[in-house]
């Protein structure tokens, strides 16, 4: 008979070659919800399309990440898990790769990598962020075009009004009184 021999046991970790018994934490994610208003969008794609979000996260894989416009108002949004304290960079895309955003270099909102690609920029913040809405190929909200009517009076009663009328004139108006 020969030496009795004891158990033992190896510990890896799933996925690596660690030998030592220790498996590092996973990473600790946040929820990042990006939103963005395409209600002032005037490129190539017609409606009805699909918004799409893609980036570093996400291999820049075209068609991932669709968002959604649930209740029609043009504002698309998704919320998706991503490594807290990771730096992404990420744009809104139409149809997939049909349409992009196209920045220039220096914007706020943007990173112009080594490749010469300038995309927005995030480092995931380390709770749940709703990163508020964007403008479509903008770093800030749109910026809402407002239609006011004027009307205009002059009291015409000491000089005499030739047959074609008064005229109101300069800057964009160009209409008869």
């Amino acid at each position: 008979m020969g030496p009795i021999q004891s158990d033992t046991t190896i510990q890896h970790c799933f996925g690596t070659c660690v030998f030592d018994g220790t498996c590092p934490l996973p990473p600790v994610q946040s929820n990042v919800t990006f939103a963005v208003d395409m209600s002032q969008y005037t490129g190539s794609q017609s409606a009805p399309y699909t918004v799409n979000l893609n980036g570093t996260f996400n291999g820049w894989c075209g068609g991932c990440n669709a968002m959604t416009d649930a209740d029609g108002d043009g504002v698309w949004e998704v919320t998706i898990p991503l490594d807290t304290g990771s730096s992404i960079e990420y744009k809104f895309t139409v149809n997939g790769w049909s349409d992009q955003e196209s920045f220039i270099s220096g914007a706020p909102c943007t990173n112009t990598n080594s490749g010469g690609f300038t995309d927005r920029f995030l480092v995931v913040p380390s709770s749940n962020t709703d990163l508020g809405v964007v403008c479509f190929n903008s770093c800030s909200a749109c910026v809402s075009q407002v239609v006011y009517n004027i009307t205009l009076k002059v009291n015409t009663a000491n000089i005499t009004v030739g047959p074609n009328g008064i005229y109101a004139g300069g800057g964009v108006l160009a209409s008869q009184l």
